[in-house]
């Protein structure tokens, strides 16, 4: 078996696997009829409703219901087919997961990662916007297909190809407004195209949204219900934050103090220049319009989180591997496994015994992978801080 197509079926058994967790383990709203209709706001024996698909703002996201929709009536006989419409959403949800981490390590070896790449798409496809895509509170629908749009569009920033750029730009704001990220980034940090040409994509793409809403009709909706939420509710946007991305928030972080310039003209160079761009962009967006415990929304950050996170184990490579060989650290690390054993042991039994939420989300399972990412941050410490130049000097990043 040659090296590609081994990593062509260890992506594609991470997506089987990730997505039949969320699904089938988990009782995701993929993995049965009367999950998915609580996601489209329509009876399980009639799906093809689609009756969220209808209210604002979902409405205004249309390319997936189009893609989802056409191809059901394409396929359907004569009469309307609750069976089939369930499995024709089913095949595209899995399609645009297993999409979304093919260009994932295709995106890390446009950005020079290719050595890392594979370690960098199955860390894309365990975090938890991944493993627990379909279950509450993440609420899972076109984000898959989001997350592919977002992926082509920074390939062709990278690249600096026009055309797709525009088209891409176009597609993601149909898809969902968020991805208005891409002529951002685009706009802002694409240096190898004109001026004239950026204003033109960011143009096209405005125009496009509120031509969208203007089409579809405007309706009034709370578009500050997830600011009231997250007001509510901060210590669940800090727990919720951190999850997302765990430990590889502190590489990122860190980077925010590099000398970018380094990297100006290699590819990796538009993911360090728009990180803090970025993080303020979509911190800000989801904290009024959206809801933190939601987490699909800040994974738009995974591009530069993840990228960041394998760009710093690639440098520093030979710390960590002679840290993780001490027996000090394997002590330290078995340790923190037992506790964290026992934690989720204990804490899973206590939310046994507490009401289920309103909205029936899994305090044990939110619970565990909290107690899960914690650990791993517990772990990531010993590794980050020795990395740290002497006088508490951040780390300068070398290629060597």
């Amino acid at each position: 078996m040659n090296a590609s197509l081994k990593k062509i079926l260890i992506l594609f058994f991470f997506s089987i696997l990730t997505f039949s967790i969320s699904n089938y383990l988990l009782n995701g709203s993929v993995g049965d009829e009367f999950y998915l209709a609580g996601e489209l706001k329509t009876p399980p024996d009639s799906l093809y409703r689609w009756s969220i698909g209808k209210e604002a703002p979902f409405k205004y996201r249309m390319l997936h219901r189009v893609v989802v929709e056409g191809t059901y009536s394409a396929l359907k006989q004569h009469s309307d087919d609750n069976d089939l419409f369930f499995h024709v959403y089913a095949a595209y949800a899995f399609f645009f997961q297993t999409f979304a981490i093919f260009l994932f390590y295709y995106f890390l070896i446009k950005i020079d990662l290719e050595h890392y790449a594979l370690m960098g798409a199955i860390i894309f496809s365990l975090l938890p916007a991944f493993l627990l895509a379909y279950n509450l509170p993440v609420h899972t629908r076109e984000d898959m297909m989001a997350y592919s749009l977002l992926l082509l569009g920074l390939i062709s920033i990278v690249d600096n190809r026009l055309a797709p750029l525009f088209i891409i730009s176009v597609l993601g704001v149909l898809c969902r407004e968020t991805l208005l990220i891409i002529p951002f980034v685009n706009l802002f940090f694409n240096r190898k195209q004109h001026l004239a040409w950026r204003l033109a994509v960011a143009f096209t793409a405005g125009m496009t949204l509120i031509g969208l809403r203007f089409w579809y009709g405007l309706e009034h909706y709370d578009f500050l219900e997830g600011f009231k939420w997250n007001i509510n509710n901060v210590i669940q946007v800090i727990g919720f934050s951190y999850i997302t991305f765990g430990p590889l928030w502190f590489p990122f972080l860190l980077s925010f103090f590099l000398r970018k310039n380094k990297y100006e003209s290699k590819p990796i160079g538009l993911i360090y220049q728009s990180s803090v761009s970025v993080l303020f962009l979509v911190f800000v967006t989801t904290f009024i319009g959206a809801i933190f415990n939601e987490i699909r929304i800040l994974y738009l950050l995974a591009p530069w989180v993840i990228a960041v996170g394998v760009h710093y184990y690639s440098i520093h490579k030979k710390e960590f591997t002679r840290l993780m060989q001490s027996r000090r650290y394997r002590f330290f690390a078995g340790a923190g496994l037992v506790v964290t054993i026992l934690l989720c042991y204990s804490l899973s039994n206590l939310m046994d015994r507490i009401q289920p939420s309103h909205s029936v989300v899994s305090y044990t399972t939110w619970v565990i992978v909290a107690v899960i990412q914690m650990f791993l941050g517990f772990l990531c410490m010993p590794m980050i801080m020795p990395i740290q130049r002497k006088k508490d000097k951040l780390p300068k990043y070398s290629d060597s």
